[in-house]
């Protein structure tokens, strides 16, 4: 039996959600739960701002089920096998989180050790318990940058998967 991975967005609107729910049946993963925080439902009791997807995490760790947990931000794509080669490395790698590099234009952005600006949350998977010990909360632009130092601050294990499994729109400049 293949274990639960909840796949929390931080989409806030309908076509958002239909989008990712979309990517989630193109994976070849089994086992997928899509967790979608609602405004004005689900985050009455926390002060959402708008500023960063922090609270939709936050709030859908609560609300998941899964052994693992996956983000996926608004924009962001998955690759068919990104949740599995996921699964795949933190069970054998016996980490309490995993990421993956992510495709931005012609670069590949993540490496190991995990660095500032080199580790996106679309690209992380944890192990629900690890939620227990720091979970997410708003740290600005780089919230996920900074869920991943609290995490390696109390002496947590990651895995590194060096090949690119999501993919991020170049955003256009304005003139």
């Amino acid at each position: 039996m293949s274990a639960l991975v909840s796949v929390i967005t931080s989409a806030r609107n309908p076509e958002e959600v239909e989008r990712t729910e979309a990517m989630l049946a193109a994976q070849t993963y089994p086992s997928l739960e899509l967790v979608a925080p609602e405004l004005g439902r689900d985050f009455d009791a926390l002060i959402d701002d708008g500023s960063t997807g922090s609270s939709a995490f936050l709030v859908g760790t609560y609300m998941a089920h899964g052994d693992f947990f996956a983000y996926v931000m608004p924009g962001d794509t998955y690759r068919p096998d990104h949740i599995a080669l996921l699964v795949d490395l933190i069970q054998t790698s016996r980490a309490h989180f995993v990421y993956s590099q992510l495709g931005y234009g012609d670069d590949a952005i993540g490496g190991d050790p995990p660095r500032f600006g080199e580790v996106c949350g679309s690209c992380l998977m944890n192990r629900a318990n690890l939620i227990l010990a720091e979970n997410w909360r708003d740290g600005g632009k780089a919230y996920d940058w900074d869920l991943i130092t609290r995490w390696l601050g109390i002496g947590a294990r990651w895995g590194f998967l060096p090949r690119i499994t999501v993919d991020r729109p170049v955003a256009e400049i304005e003139e």
